[in-house]
């Protein structure tokens, strides 16, 4: 049973890991060549209030 759970384990990491790096590759392709003298990436983590 531990071997099991072990091996779906890796398995599910592999799967994020893949998941993860297709996502940069293709943000990274959306990023302007040459970036504004003020530019600043902002990541929003809760939504703001109205």
């Amino acid at each position: 049973m531990f071997p099991l759970l072990f091996k779906s384990f890796v398995y599910i990491n592999i799967l994020v890991v893949i998941c993860v790096s297709v996502f940069l590759m293709f943000s990274k392709k959306d990023e302007p060549k040459e970036f504004p003298e003020k530019f600043s990436k902002k990541y929003i983590l809760k939504l703001p209030k109205l």
